[in-house]
């Protein structure tokens, strides 16, 4: 039954993020190490400058099962 919450909790974030009217934008990558299964696995995938390092999201619902969100900072 958790396993099932936080696919669900991963299914509405990946929706909210991308269908929302909000200016905030995600870089979606896979990790080198094969999917992720939380945030802390995309520690070391959200490092480019442009990207927001306190903000890592492991997506692992479908479609995007496994694929990192890094938030893009705001210019």
């Amino acid at each position: 039954m958790s396993a099932l919450k936080i696919q669900l909790a991963s299914l509405i974030l990946a929706f909210f993020l991308l269908f929302s009217q909000s200016t905030g934008k995600c870089n979606y990558r896979k990790p080198h190490s094969g999917p992720c299964k939380k945030g802390a696995d995309c520690k070391n995938v959200c490092t480019l400058p442009s990207e927001d390092p306190t903000f890592l999201a492991c997506l692992t619902g479908p479609p995007l099962y496994g694929v990192c969100c890094c938030l893009v900072k705001q210019k």
